[in-house]
């Protein structure tokens, strides 16, 4: 599955996945969010578009929310929101919500973005639009709302079916009901939801286009290629650091001299570091008998050490010894750590470009 390119923009995905009839709504966005069902709003196995599962939403009074949050104040700026939606039934009300991010009726400054009990798909805002053509019953279809430069259209299977002139201040602090408006004030949206996404910043569709045959990703991009090592162990672990900070990125657990690197991320570069996988010393963590660890750099040290004095690590790193057969302190405990032997060396592959 190919990388979002716009991943570092998505305020909310929700795929939807799970066992049937659970409540538990996973948010795969960046920053993630809680979305919490209200009035047994459901995972269900009935429908889906991706995944072999959909959200089901029962058209009387269940709904799902996730906390205000900056994410979804757009200002003046570009966004999108997207769903695969299933429809059993006309909806019953006038506002069917897909997603309401309004704090009262008044349409300035907010957005609702919904069906009507004739299945056009609406979008209120300081302005209203709907469209021409109805969403159709019984079948998975894409539906979406982008704002592109002050003008906001909505698509039905990629097809552009109305356009608004949209130069509202999308200001408000709202928190987001998906299935409901925020009122209650109509019949909930009655249905499935499949990879409902919301994209702050920008505009995904300004033309008709093919909605994508997979779903939604929820990572970025992945680094590319495979590599081939010759450290004396038949167990490693890869890790991508960001060149840019250094931080940690991802990882990938493998066996065997040659590997697909594949490992998902959001940095624009990585370095690739190729070790053994024993556990990094980490603090205040209780080690037995012959535990082994390594330093938390081992290029600048790179020996593992075994625990041969049971106890609880320290507040703070040794001071370790590169001697072989050397004892190390740890906090509290005399001669907790011997120095078994040098490591083989961690070998870094990099930069390497994710795509």
């Amino acid at each position: 599955m190919a990388g979002d390119m716009h991943y570092g923009n998505v305020s909310l995905l929700l795929h939807c996945n799970g066992t049937d009839n659970s409540t538990t709504f996973i948010d795969s966005s960046r920053t993630t969010k809680t979305v919490s069902s209200v009035n047994g709003a459901k995972i269900s196995n009935a429908q889906s578009k991706f995944g072999g599962s959909s959200g089901y939403f029962d058209g009387s009074n269940d709904y799902l929310t996730a906390p205000a949050s900056s994410d979804f104040v757009f200002g003046m700026d570009d966004f999108t929101i997207e769903a695969w939606i299933y429809l059993p039934a006309n909806p019953t009300g006038l506002y069917a919500a897909i997603i309401d991010i309004r704090n009262t009726g008044a349409g300035a400054g907010s957005v609702l973005f919904m069906l009507d009990s004739s299945r056009t798909l609406g979008y209120y805002g300081a302005s209203t639009v709907r469209t021409s053509q109805t969403v159709p019953l019984n079948q998975w279809t894409h539906v979406a709302l982008s704002r592109q430069g002050g003008t906001s259209r909505l698509f039905i299977d990629g097809v552009v079916g109305a356009s608004v002139s949209d130069t509202d201040n999308k200001s408000s602090l709202a928190i987001p009901h998906i299935g409901s408006v925020h009122d209650k004030a109509n019949p909930a949206f009655y249905g499935y939801i499949n990879d409902l996404r919301v994209t702050k910043g920008i505009a995904r569709y300004t033309t008709n286009f093919t909605p994508l045959s997979v779903a939604f990703s929820s990572y970025q991009s992945q680094i590319p290629g495979t590599l081939t090592e010759s450290l004396a162990a038949t167990t490693f672990v890869a890790e991508a650091h960001d060149t840019t900070t250094g931080v940690l990125v991802g990882t990938k657990a493998f066996t065997g001299a040659n590997f697909t690197v594949d490992i998902k991320t959001t940095a624009k570069a990585c370095n690739v570091t190729v070790r053994i996988p024993y556990k990094i010393w980490t603090l205040s963590t209780y080690y037995a008998l012959n535990d082994l660890v390594f330093p938390s750099d081992p290029l600048t040290t790179p020996y593992y050490y075994k625990r041969i004095a049971v106890g609880t690590s320290g507040a703070t790193e040794p001071t370790w010894a590169i001697t072989p057969g050397a004892q190390v302190d740890d906090g509290a405990i005399t001669d907790a750590w011997e120095l078994v032997e040098r490591l083989v060396q961690p070998i870094t592959h990099g930069p390497l470009i994710p795509s």
